[in-house]
């Protein structure tokens, strides 16, 4: 061997202390240097497996045995852990002394105890829980949290936007429902809104309910009786159908009460005011006895009196809900509104998105954002916040957001996505075309036609939609003032040549003033003539004349020669010295009807729908005929006679029927 591999051996052993021999004399410590050679020899030969039961692998008994050895070290290894821990537990503790004799120098000085972080969270939920359950809302605390308004397998709608408190006008009453489940959308839509005013929706039978509203009128009383296995109506309780009863309450601001005293539970049953009393025996209610109970009274009302006792509260009730300054009729004009109006900017665009809404024929939308509208024309000052534009009349939650969204942003997001929607625009294009309603518009759009080229040249069109068509421009242009006149003068002096009896008046926006018109209505009478001559005069004579002058162009939509009813020729006519056609009406009115002829075509039609609903709650009925009384109608609204004829010759006297300061055309704007 070299010298060199032999230092290197001797580097080695001395690196790993192998030839440390200097405790070998001490018996009581074995050589570790040994040791660890031993060791080291031992790694490094090669051992031989045990060879196994099966070439398959251990049988099952090896297995067995195997799992028992692993099982046992744990056990083993466990037992030892655990003594050892408790053998320094038990070095390390301090004494303590028994808590039932506590030195207060010890408990003084004992360190304050820190709780687990998870345990503090869960802690403070709970408080917060707690704490927030005076935070919920009355509905969910009393009530049952109706579906969302989608389909029937909707979630709980959880987050129901209530109105603001002075509009709550149910609040914290109870209502049970007939028929009482949301499965039905529309009766769905009925519960969110009646806990939009406050109320809470209960689904089963309750002593404190307050409220019981049946769907509508095809369900009668007496088998919700039989439902709800009761005989007595508690005296407490207001029994209404939904509609008229929860709308009419909206539209006069209030909960309509009952103040007569036998007569509670009656006043408000869902039944019209005429309706007679054999209806109401029928019903079930009237058959109640005394249940014997000393805690709540009972309706219990002998056939004899109910009709007495129906009579006065339907005369009080007419006297007592008729609030005349909620109706837009009683106080129609916006006449000091100009571009000055500190309202002026948020009044132009939701005027925009009002004329889109009119475009698409949503006649709800449109009715909404008119009367919006004319409320924020009376307005003295600047409407900026949503808590302010709720507060006045006829404007609600989401018209208030809205005017909020334009004060803040000068724009409406809403009138932006209906601008930038090239399907919207389409369909706007073909509302325009003369006869084309919605239907028929959507129709040729899922067609797949997108201009009026294409409708021209691929879609079938009627006569009056060829028409229309063609003076697409000229029908969808306003029409100057000064040439309304001039149309007009023309039909009136042909008239009075057939006949100097007859008159002539234009009517709609022109009567109420407007400087330009959408079309031409006018309506044509003649004294001590029945609408059959005077249908024989107009559409037989006058009509085929102003075709041979040239000044009518085409018919539209006339009235057959054989009704006896017809009254009506719509068409186009031209000036001799222009080319643009305009859409013109001609109305037969006989001089007996004329003076509701003259509101009913005068407008606007909020003020129409003001003046119609005021004459239904005094018991009337209004409409371009005359002013009926005792007009009898079912719970649902429809007539059952046609009344008697109050006033229809004079315009002022129906106005001074229904109390209403008479109001001149052009004031009757709402």
């Amino acid at each position: 061997m070299s010298e060199c591999k032999l230092a290197a051996k001797e580097a080695y052993f001395d690196e790993h202390a192998l030839l440390n021999l200097e405790d070998d004399d001490d018996d009581d410590v074995p050589n570790k240097s040994l040791q660890n050679l031993q060791n080291a020899l031992e790694e490094t030969r090669p051992k031989v497996r045990k060879p196994t039961g099966s070439f398959l692998g251990p049988t099952p008994k090896e297995q067995q045995a195997e799992f028992e050895a692993y099982a046992k070290r744990q056990a083993g290894w466990e037992a030892f852990t655990k003594k050892r821990r408790g053998t320094k537990r038990q070095t390390s503790q301090d004494p303590v002394l028994p808590s039932t004799a506590p030195e207060p120098e010890l408990a003084k000085s004992f360190p304050a105890t820190k709780p687990r972080s998870g345990l503090a969270a869960k802690g403070k939920g709970k408080l917060k829980r707690a704490s927030s359950l005076t935070e919920v809302p009355f509905w969910k605390q009393v009530g049952v949290v109706p579906r969302e308004l989608k389909h029937r397998k909707a979630k709980p709608a959880q987050d129901i936007e209530l109105y603001p408190p002075h509009k709550q006008l149910f609040k914290d009453k109870i209502v049970y429902f007939y028929p009482n489940d949301d499965i039905s959308v529309a009766r769905r839509r009925r519960i969110h809104k009646v806990i939009q005013l406050g109320a809470a929706w209960v689904t089963s039978w309750r002593d404190d309910i307050t409220h019981i509203i049946i769907d509508d009128a095809t369900y009668k009383c007496k088998y919700m009786m039989e439902r709800l296995n009761r005989t007595y109506i508690p005296e407490h309780i207001v029994l209404v159908i939904f509609d008229p009863y929860v709308p009419d309450s909206i539209q006069f601001e209030e909960s309509i009460p009952s103040t007569l005293p036998e007569a509670k539970a009656l006043a408000h049953l869902p039944l019209d005011e005429d309706e007679d009393a054999d209806s109401l025996l029928a019903s079930g209610i009237d058959d109640a006895e005394d249940s014997g109970t000393d805690e709540e009274p009972l309706v219990a009302l002998k056939p004899t009196k109910l009709s007495n006792i129906l009579s006065r509260s339907s005369a009080l009730r007419d006297k007592k809900v008729i609030n005349m300054n909620t109706f837009q009729c009683m106080d129609p004009g916006a006449n000091g509104y100009n571009s000055q109006n500190p309202n002026a900017r948020t009044i132009q665009i939701l005027e925009e998105m009002c004329k889109h809404y009119d475009q698409m024929q949503d006649h709800w939308r449109t009715l909404s954002y008119r009367k919006c509208i004319n409320t924020l024309k009376k307005q003295t000052v600047k409407i900026t916040t949503a808590e302010q534009a709720i507060a006045l009349p006829f404007i609600g939650t989401r018209l208030a957001d809205k005017i909020e969204e334009i004060v803040l942003t000068v724009r409406l997001r809403r009138l932006d996505s209906t601008r930038d929607d090239p399907l919207d625009k389409i369909l706007r294009l073909f509302l325009g075309i003369y006869g084309a309603g919605l239907s028929q518009a959507n129709k040729w759009i899922q067609t797949g036609y997108r201009t009026l080229s294409d409708l021209e040249t691929k879609a079938k069109l009627t006569p009056s939609q060829k028409v229309g068509l063609e003076h697409y421009t000229d029908f969808n242009s306003r029409i100057p003032r000064a040439e309304v006149e001039v149309h007009g003068a023309v039909v009136i002096a042909a008239l009075k040549k057939i006949d100097p009896k007859f008159k002539a008046t234009i009517m709609g926006s022109y009567r109420r003033g407007a400087k330009d018109s959408g079309d031409i209505d006018m309506i044509i009478t003649c004294p001590d003539t029945p609408l059959a001559a005077m249908r024989t005069t107009v559409f037989e004579v006058l009509v085929p004349h102003l075709y041979k002058t040239g000044f009518l162009k085409a018919s539209l939509a006339t009235s057959r020669s054989n009704d006896p009813a017809g009254s009506k020729w719509h068409g186009a006519s031209c000036l001799p010295e222009l080319t643009v056609w305009r859409r013109m009406d001609l109305l037969l009115v006989p001089e007996e009807e004329m003076g509701a002829a003259l509101i009913y075509f005068t407008g606007n039609d909020i003020f129409n729908r003001s003046m119609r609903l005021l004459a239904r709650k005094m018991n009337m009925r209004l409409n371009q005929r005359g002013l009926y009384k005792d007009v009898k109608r079912e719970a649902r609204g429809e007539k059952l006679n046609e009344g008697v004829l109050v006033e229809g010759r004079n315009e002022k006297k129906i106005f001074e029927t229904l109390g209403v300061p008479w109001r001149e055309p052009h004031e009757r704007i709402c």
